[in-house]
C-alpha cells in the first residue's frame, strides 16, 4: 500500500530513471553531433581537393589540346624525330611545373618524339612503352572522350609518375596532308608536385587521403604508404578494399584494414575517371564525448544517491509533526520570496486604504522603503483613491477593476500607472491586493508605435506614387503566387483595378504560351535564388513578349515570404534587335562575297603575270614579274583569310603568317634547298588595312633572305618573330645565311624590294632597321598592329 512515507522513495526512484534517459539521450545526441561534425567536415575536404585536382586534370588536358594542335600540323611521317615539333613540345613543358615531359607514340606503340629522353628521373618510361596500359580504358568504366588517365609507375630512381593521354586528333578546318589522326600523346605528370597538395588536407591524426583510378589504379596517398603502391590493385581493385562502386559521391562510416574506425568521403572528379578518398578518424572526434560519458555516469550515480537519500529525509519528515510545521513556516517564505521578486509592484491595504506590506518592486516604482509605507494611506501613493466616500468603489475593486491612474514618486513627481486591485476574504475584514505597473515605458511604447504607423503609411503613399509613375510593371506576391501589391502599370496591363489583382494569381488573369518555362522559373525564386528571363505573354487579343526580375522576400530564418517582380513590355525591343540582325546578316554576306572576289581577281591578276613572266628571258624583267607575283599572293592571302574568319573584320597574323611562308617555301623551293622557314608568332588580329602592308612587309623580307642569304646552295633557316610587349607589338626577320654585305646601307637599298619593305614599315607606324647576328636581322615595331 502506497503510504505518504514510501511516496518520496517511489518519486526520487522515478527522477532517477527520468535522469538517467535524459543523460543517455544527451551523450547519444552528442555523440551523433560529433559524427555528423566529423562527415561534414570530411565532405567539405573531400570537395576542397576533388575541385583542385579536376582543376590539375582539366588543365593537363588543355596542354595536351594544345600539343594536339602542334602535332596535327606536322605531317605523320615527318614527325618522327622532328626537331621543329620537339622544341615546341619542350617550350609547352617548360611553362607548367605539372607535366614533367611528354611522348608522341605511334599506333604500334613506338615512340617517336620525347621530351623525356634527356630527363635523368624519368628517361626510363620510354622502355618498354608499347607493352603498358597507358593508353586503353578499362573494366568498362565512363571515360571522358579522348582522354585517359592510366596506372601510376615508378621510375628506378624513385620517382613517381603519372600518365595522361589522349589519341592525336585532326584540328577542325585543318587541310589535307597534315598530321591528321594517328598515335597518341603522353603527359607525363610528376606526382611530387601533387604529394604537397595531399599532404596540406587537415584529416586530424589517424586521418588519409587516397587518389586512385575508378578502375582501382592507385595514384597518390597522404600520408606516402610504399606498401600500398606495392600491391597489385590491378586484380584487387581498390573499391573493394573499402566500399562498393555505388559509394561514390556519399560519405559512409566504416573500419577498414588498420582498424581505425573512419568517416570516408569519395568524390568523383567531374566525368575523369579519377576517384579522392578522404578519411577522418573518429577516435578524436570521439574523445571528449568519452570524457564526457565517465562525468556524466558518475554524476548520474551521485545525483541517484543523493535523490534517494533526500526521499529517505522526506520519508522521516513525514512521520515528525514538527516536520509539518516547518514546512509551512518555508512555503510561508517562499510565497514571500516570490511576492519579493515578482515584476510588477503589489500593495496590500485594509478596507481603511491603510497599507499592510510592500514589495521589492513596489518599492523601486515609488522610491519609498517598505519600513516607510506601512502603516501610511495608499492615497499617498495613488492620490486619486483619496476622493470622498472612497470605501464605496470597493465594490469595484471586488471585481478585479483594472485602472489607469496617476502615481506619486517619494519627490512627488507624477508618472502613469496601470492598477488593478482584487479584493481577498480575511476573517471579517477583507484585504485588498493592488497589482501596480509604471506604465511611462508603455506609454512611449504606445508613442513610438504610432508615429512608426503613420512613418510606415507616409512610405507606402511614397512607394505608391514612386511605382505608379515608372513604366515598369512593379508588383509583390506571396508563396501561393497571389499579388499582394501591384502598381498603375500593372492595372493597366491587365485592364482591371487593383482590388481585382490583389489576391490573385497571374494564370488567372494571362495566357501564357510558355507557362511551364514560367512555372520553373517561379519555382527557383521560392527556393531564395533571384532570376532573370523574358516569357510571352497574352492578355486578351494582346500579345508581348515580357522581361522580368525577380527578387525573393527572405525571412530573418531564411524562409522565403514571397517575391518581389519588377517586368516590362520589350516587344519592340526584340523587333528592332531582328532588323539589326538581319542588317548584319545582310552586311556579312556582302562581305563575304566582296572578299571571295577580291581574292578571285588577285588570283587572276596573279595567273596573268606568271603567264607575262613565262613568256620573258631570264633577267631583270622575269624577276620583277615573279616578285610583283610574290606581293600578289600575299594580297590574295590576307582577303583568303578574311573571307574564312569568322569576323570578316580582322585575321588572325599567325596563321596568316604560317600560310604565307608556306606558300613563299613552296615557290621559292626553300624544302629542296634545304631552307627551313618558321615563325614564332603570338596570338594577334589584325584588320585589312594593316594586314595588307604586314603580309608584304614579311614577304619581302623572307624573299630577300631566300634570294641573297643562301649562296652556293648551302641550307639554313629562316624565322619571322612577331611578339607583343604590352602596347608594342616587334617584327623580327632573321637567317643564319651569309649576312648583310659590307657597307650595307639600308637608307640607301640597292634593291626595289627592301626600298618597298622600308615604306611598308613606316605605313605601319615603324621603322626598318638591319643588322648582323649570326646572319642577316631586319627589325621593325609596329605600333599599328597593336
Amino acid at each position: 500500500m502506497l503510504t505518504p512515507a514510501r511516496l518520496p522513495l517511489l518519486l526520487a526512484a522515478i527522477a532517477s530513471l527520468a535522469l538517467g534517459a535524459a543523460v543517455a539521450y544527451d551523450l547519444h545526441r552528442e555523440r551523433n553531433l560529433a559524427i555528423q561534425q566529423t562527415r561534414s567536415e570530411t565532405a567539405n575536404l573531400a570537395s576542397l581537393l576533388e575541385a583542385h585536382a579536376r582543376s590539375n586534370l582539366r588543365h593537363v588536358e588543355v596542354m595536351l589540346a594544345e600539343a594536339n594542335v602542334w602535332v596535327d600540323r606536322v605531317p605523320e611521317p615527318a614527325r618522327p624525330g622532328n626537331s621543329v615539333l620537339r622544341n615546341r613540345l619542350e617550350a609547352l613543358r617548360a611553362a607548367d611545373r605539372l607535366v614533367r615531359g611528354f611522348l608522341l607514340v605511334d599506333a604500334r606503340g613506338a615512340v617517336q618524339i620525347s621530351t623525356l629522353a634527356s630527363d635523368a628521373e624519368f628517361g626510363d618510361l620510354t622502355e618498354g612503352i608499347g607493352a603498358r596500359e597507358w593508353f586503353a580504358t578499362s573494366g568498362g568504366a565512363e571515360q571522358r572522350p579522348g582522354l585517359v588517365v592510366g596506372a601510376v609507375e615508378k621510375t628506378r630512381v624513385g620517382r613517381w609518375a603519372l600518365p595522361v593521354s589522349r589519341p592525336v586528333t585532326a584540328e577542325a578546318g585543318s587541310d589535307a596532308g597534315t598530321g591528321g589522326g594517328g598515335g597518341v600523346l603522353v603527359a607525363v605528370l610528376d606526382l611530387a608536385t601533387i604529394q604537397p597538395v595531399l599532404n596540406a588536407v587537415d584529416t586530424g591524426a589517424n586521418g588519409f587521403v587516397t587518389l586512385f583510378l575508378e578502375q582501382g589504379w592507385l595514384i597518390a596517398t597522404a600520408p606516402v604508404n610504399e606498401e600500398l603502391f606495392k600491391r597489385n590493385w590491378k586484380k584487387t581493385p581498390l573499391f573493394e578494399e573499402h566500399l562498393p562502386r555505388s559509394a561514390v559521391g556519399t560519405v559512409q562510416q566504416v573500419v577498414v584494414r588498420d582498424n581505425t574506425e573512419r568517416v570516408y568521403s569519395y568524390r568523383r572528379l567531374g566525368d575523369y575517371p579519377v576517384v579522392v578518398s578522404i578519411g577522418k578518424s573518429l577516435t578524436d572526434a570521439l574523445a571528449d564525448w568519452r570524457q564526457r560519458l565517465a562525468w556524466n555516469v558518475a554524476l548520474l550515480l551521485a545525483t541517484s544517491g543523493a535523490l534517494m537519500a533526500a526521499a529517505a529525509a522526506l520519508s522521516n519528515h513525514y512521520r515528525r509533526r514538527e516536520a509539518a510545521e516547518l514546512a509551512l513556516a518555508e512555503s510561508a517564505q517562499q510565497t514571500r520570496a516570490i511576492v519579493d521578486h515578482a515584476a510588477d509592484g503589489i500593495v496590500t491595504f485594509d478596507r481603511h486604504g491603510k497599507i499592510e506590506s510592500v514589495n521589492l518592486a513596489g518599492e523601486a516604482i515609488f522610491g519609498r522603503s517598505a519600513s516607510a509605507l506601512v502603516g501610511r494611506n495608499v492615497a499617498e501613493l495613488v492620490p486619486e483613491l483619496a476622493t470622498p466616500g472612497w470605501p464605496a468603489t470597493s465594490a469595484g475593486f471586488r471585481s478585479g477593476g483594472r485602472f489607469e491612474v496617476q502615481g506619486r514618486r517619494s519627490d512627488d513627481s507624477s508618472f502613469p500607472v496601470d492598477m488593478s486591485v482584487t479584493e481577498v476574504a480575511r476573517g471579517r475584514e477583507p484585504v485588498y491586493v493592488a497589482l501596480i505597473r509604471d506604465a511611462t515605458d508603455s506609454k512611449q511604447v504606445q508613442t513610438v508605435i504610432v508615429q512608426a504607423r503613420e512613418h510606415a503609411e507616409r512610405q507606402e503613399r511614397f512607394l505608391r506614387e514612386v511605382t505608379d509613375n515608372v513604366p515598369l510593371r512593379i508588383a509583390y506576391a506571396d508563396r501561393e503566387l497571389r499579388y499582394q501589391f501591384v502598381n498603375k502599370a500593372h492595372c493597366e496591363r491587365f485592364g482591371l483595378p487593383r482590388e481585382a489583382i490583389i489576391g490573385r494569381t497571374r494564370q488567372e488573369l494571362t495566357q501564357q504560351p510558355n507557362a511551364d518555362a514560367v512555372r520553373a522559373e517561379l519555382q527557383a525564386v521560392l527556393r531564395g535564388e533571384a532570376r532573370r528571363f523574358e516569357y510571352e505573354e497574352r492578355v486578351g487579343d494582346r500579345h508581348a513578349v515580357i522581361e522580368s526580375a525577380l527578387v525573393p522576400d527572405v525571412a530573418p530564418d531564411g524562409t522565403v515570404r514571397g517575391f518581389y517582380s519588377a517586368s516590362a513590355d520589350v516587344t519592340e525591343r526584340h523587333r528592332q534587335q531582328r532588323r539589326i540582325e538581319l542588317a548584319l546578316a545582310e552586311r556579312e554576306t556582302l562581305l563575304r562575297e566582296v572578299y571571295h572576289r577580291v581574292k578571285n581577281n588577285l588570283q587572276i591578276i596573279q595567273s596573268l603575270l606568271n603567264l607575262q613572266r613565262r613568256g620573258l628571258p631570264d633577267g631583270v624583267a622575269r624577276a620583277a614579274l615573279a616578285d610583283s607575283v610574290e606581293r600578289v599572293r600575299a594580297m590574295a592571302l590576307v582577303h583568303e583569310k578574311l573571307y574564312q574568319h569568322g569576323s570578316l573584320s580582322a585575321i588572325s597574323l599567325r596563321e596568316y603568317t604560317h600560310d604565307l611562308l608556306v606558300q613563299i617555301g613552296e615557290a621559292a623551293g626553300a624544302h629542296r634547298r634545304g631552307i627551313t622557314l618558321r615563325a614564332e608568332v603570338d596570338a594577334v588580329e589584325a584588320a585589312l588595312d594593316v594586314s595588307v602592308p604586314y603580309g608584304l612587309l614579311v614577304a619581302e623580307l623572307v624573299s630577300n633572305s631566300l634570294k641573297h642569304a643562301f649562296a652556293d646552295d648551302r641550307g639554313g633557316e629562316v624565322c619571322v618573330v612577331l611578339k607583343r610587349d604590352g602596347e608594342t607589338i616587334s617584327l623580327e626577320v632573321r637567317d643564319n645565311g651569309i649576312g648583310l654585305p659590307a657597307g650595307f646601307d639600308l637608307e640607301q637599298p640597292q634593291s626595289m624590294g627592301l626600298q618597298l619593305a622600308a615604306s611598308l614599315a613606316e605605313q605601319l607606324g615603324g621603322t626598318l632597321a638591319a643588322s648582323n647576328r649570326g646572319g642577316a636581322v631586319f627589325t621593325a615595331s609596329l605600333p599599328r598592329l597593336a
